[in-house]
């Protein structure tokens, strides 16, 4: 919901070839987010590229989708920058395409089984169809795998703060959202806010009133079922907000969950993957409630 933008990098030694990609790819959106083109010609550009504009200091994992050439200033300076990204930056979001016009260097079972790759493909295959769908494939799973390592670290979290108390499940879900939003440049338009028992224990991006009033407005859509727990949610496409009510079971109190970003994901994964996590900060926070009047 938050990213701005998809960030693919392309590289490839052939300057025609780099041309055509980023006349295929320019004005593409996914999920209705805008893909961004960042081109180079090397192993050692494409790093620089990295290194300067898609790593640490914007957040790891901004790289959505990267369209790599086997041989360029070397046989094997392509599979050089996958090993660099996966196991230097250890970065297992991205989705890597390898591109080649020379397969028998690089043979495709090798390549996906050792570099994690996600696709592979000649040049002669590099159809404009084929490059539209590689991309629009490689965000859809770069979302789904990135909103399930944030949602694992957030249940990891508020394990370790439910052992605490309430406020610090509060006090450290806060603090670890903010960073996510400033690390994916969230910017303005992206915010979130989670209830439990109705009280509000986070927000991020606007404050608890406004927060407040987009969950009233939300509760009057239509619901669509998540999972036979009674979990639901709502959206507003044009607004970009979604609601996801989690409806307690005695004596879990009810959460909710307000997002709103750049963009709404279209798979009910995405979801029923923040559900999981806020039934789970129900179940903690009655523990950790009970933990705290418990004779010591």
């Amino acid at each position: 919901m938050w990213n701005p933008e998809w960030y693919v990098l392309v590289v490839d030694d052939e300057p025609d070839v780099l041309k055509l990609t980023e006349m295929i790819l320019r004005n593409m959106e996914v999920e209705g987010t805008p893909v961004r083109v960042y081109t180079a010609s090397s192993k050692d550009e494409a790093i620089y590229v990295i290194d300067k504009h898609l790593s640490e200091q914007f957040g790891p994992g901004l790289l959505t989708v990267a369209l790599i050439d086997v041989v360029m200033e070397t046989d094997t300076a392509g599979l050089e920058l996958c090993d660099y990204i996966r196991n230097t930056l250890h970065n297992n979001m991205a989705q890597i395409y390898i591109r080649t016009g020379q397969p028998g260097i690089a043979p495709e079972r090798d390549v996906i089984d050792r570099y994690d790759i996600s696709g592979y493909f000649t040049k002669v295959e590099a159809t404009e169809d084929k490059l539209y769908t590689m991309i629009k494939s490689g965000v859809r799973q770069f979302i789904l795998t990135s909103f399930s390592l944030i949602n694992t670290m957030m249940l990891n979290d508020i394990i370790a703060s439910s052992r605490v108390s309430q406020e610090q499940i509060g006090a450290s879900m806060q603090e670890k959202l903010n960073m996510i939003a400033e690390t994916r440049g969230g910017g303005s338009q992206a915010g979130l806010a989670i209830w439990v028992a109705d009280k509000p224990i986070v927000t991020v991006g606007f404050d608890e009133q406004d927060a407040e009033a987009r969950r009233q407005r939300l509760t009057t859509l239509p619901s669509i079922p998540l999972s036979p727990m009674g979990d639901h949610y709502m959206v507003d496409a044009e607004s970009l907000d979604a609601l996801i009510v989690i409806p307690g079971i005695a004596p879990n109190p009810d959460v909710v969950f307000l997002g709103t970003g750049h963009n709404l994901p279209r798979a009910e994964l995405v979801y029923m993957l923040i559900s999981w996590t806020m039934r789970s900060l129900g179940q903690l926070w009655l523990a950790a409630g009970e933990r705290a009047y418990s004779p010591q």
